[in-house]
C-alpha cells in the first residue's frame, strides 16, 4: 500500500510526500536498496544534496561490485546513479 502511495506522489510530482513515504518504507526494511535509491533521487529533486549523496552512495555500495554486462539494465542504472553521485560531489564541493 505504501509503495502504491509513493508511486502516486511521484506521478503527481509531490516529491516531499513521496520522500516521506520512502522514509517509512525504509523504517520497515532498512536494507531495501531500491528504496534507498529512490530516497536519494527524491532528495536530489528536492535540492537536499547531502542526503541525496549519502543515499546514492549507499545504494551503489549495496550493488558493489559493479554489475557486469550479464545484467545490462542494472549496469546502465549503476552508471546513471554514479553520474549523479559525481555531480552531487562537485555541487557540494562548490558550496564549501
Amino acid at each position: 500500500m505504501l509503495t502504491n502511495l509513493k508511486r502516486l506522489y511521484v506521478r503527481f510530482r509531490s516529491f516531499p510526500q513521496a520522500r516521506d513515504i520512502t522514509n517509512l518504507l525504509l523504517e520497515l526494511d532498512p536494507v531495501q536498496a531500491i528504496e534507498r535509491r529512490d530516497r536519494g533521487l527524491l532528495s536530489y529533486q528536492l535540492h537536499d544534496y547531502r542526503q541525496a549523496l549519502r543515499d546514492l552512495e549507499a545504494y551503489l555500495q549495496q550493488l558493489a561490485p559493479v554489475p557486469t554486462q550479464v545484467d545490462e539494465e542494472l549496469r546502465q542504472e549503476y552508471e546513471q546513479i554514479w553520474d549523479h553521485v559525481k555531480t552531487l560531489r562537485r555541487r557540494l564541493a562548490a558550496f564549501n
